[in-house]
């Protein structure tokens, strides 16, 4: 603070120096207004004076002021803007230590702009990227408190093992200059946390990148153990030299702990391309003239035809004769079996029948009896008709194949044995 008081002194008094030269008084006069506020601290107020002697008369030494006070308002984002556009206005005027000693400031407000971000994010319940967040703060401005705001965040997100990690960092660094009721606080949440954390061992090659559930948790070698939610199923990946050297699904249970080794040898190497096939000089002509292979004409299926139909069917008389002969046997079978039940029930009726008169009674029996010799008759002549159907069909396919198949046999007898010859169509 006493540095920047220091700078801002200065501009004022060059700043003053330039105004009372210029046309226009009013610009003078928001300048100094202005600056009445700041050394107040009223910031607020200050500001929209700073603003609107720049806008009156744009000089880039005013936008050093405005971003003193946004900043000190806590309008971090406004403030970058101003400090930034300051830097790119001024340019080679600004000195070198000047500008370094800003960059570092801009840096500084980044930092408080992401933690700000951060914590309204957690307010509301997006604690996923409120750790986020908290973690660009802490990256760019390192200090062990906001390791507490990334643990709530990820406690509270349910990535257990990245909790764990931060309140044991948070607890390490802080030590003493934690007081007692947050030290209690982080205990019992360690404790809770245990049960519900695995441990992954990962021995890698130096240097490869270790990626859980797509986001990088360190570069090996690894300081100790990945802690990981227990229970759930994540996405181990590890990248050397931008080529991956593992990649599987793994599930831990709660405090249990699993060793993954990898080697830089289990890289998978691509396979070598086949370099295209380089023409001499002399086959140049050859390829030249070489004439393009005629294009062969498409092959016509030709269509069914009843006579193509009718050569198929004879070629297939005999397992169609064959087929049909063991059909009507069946046919004919079942109808010996109809009439076996007719004549049982027939018989069955010969003694309240007298002279093919049947009582009341038995008149439905009667007809059943009636209806089963009638079925038993009609099953017998189909199936009768269906055997010396396949039975013709039979005999004639099997005297046309014996014809086309036609094979002569004739003995062999030399010094040392005796065989046959078969000559013919198979």
């Amino acid at each position: 603070m006493r540095t920047i008081v220091l700078v801002f002194s200065i501009l004022v008094a060059v700043h003053a120096t330039h105004v009372a030269h210029a046309k226009d008084a009013d610009a003078q006069q928001a300048f100094l207004n202005g600056a009445r506020l700041y050394e107040k601290g009223e910031y607020a107020k200050a500001v929209q004076w700073f603003r609107m002697a720049y806008e009156a008369q744009p000089n880039w030494l005013i936008l050093y002021n405005i971003g003193q006070c946004e900043a000190e308002a806590k309008q971090y984002a406004r403030a970058i803007d101003a400090f930034e556009q300051y830097l790119k206005e001024g340019g080679d005027a600004i000195k070198p230590e000047q500008q370094k000693e800003l960059n570092a400031e801009l840096l500084l407000l980044r930092s408080r702009l992401a933690y700000q971000q951060g914590t309204a994010l957690f307010e509301q319940e997006k604690f996923t990227e409120a750790a986020a967040a908290f973690r660009k703060a802490h990256e760019m401005n390192p200090h062990w408190k906001v390791l507490y705001n990334i643990a709530q965040s990820e406690a509270a997100a349910g990535h257990h093992g990245l909790a764990m990690e931060a309140f044991e960092k948070y607890y390490a660094l802080g030590a003493e200059k934690i007081n007692l009721e947050r030290q209690k606080a982080v205990e019992a949440e360690l404790d809770r946390l245990q049960r519900l954390v695995g441990f992954v061992d990962i021995a890698a090659p130096d240097g490869a990148e270790i990626f859980v559930d797509d986001e990088k948790r360190g570069t090996a070698p690894l300081s100790g153990r990945l802690m990981v939610a227990a229970g759930v199923e994540h996405d181990l990946k590890i990248v050397h030299e931008q080529n991956e050297l593992y990649r599987r699904k793994i599930k831990v249970s709660g405090r249990q702990s699993i060793a993954v080794a990898v080697q830089k040898d289990d890289v998978p190497k691509p396979e070598p391309r086949a370099l295209p096939k380089v023409v001499a000089q002399n086959d140049i002509k050859k390829v030249v003239k070489k004439e393009p292979p005629k294009p062969s004409k498409p092959k016509v299926s030709t269509p069914h035809t009843a006579s193509s139909i009718f050569v198929k069917w004879k070629k297939n008389m005999v397992p169609t004769g064959v087929a049909f002969m063991a059909t009507g046997g069946g046919v004919v079978a079942a109808s010996l079996i109809v009439g076996a039940v007719a004549l049982k029930r027939s018989n069955d009726l010969d003694g309240p029948c007298k002279n093919d008169i049947c009582p009341p009674d038995y008149h439905d029996k009667n007809d059943s009896v009636d209806n089963l010799s009638k079925a038993s008759n009609v099953l017998l002549i189909s199936g009768a008709l269906v055997a010396a159907s396949g039975a013709v069909q039979f005999f004639v396919g099997k005297k046309r194949r014996e014809k086309d198949r036609l094979v002569n046999i004739t003995p062999d007898v030399h010094g040392n044995g005796a065989g046959i010859v078969m000559d013919g169509r198979f």
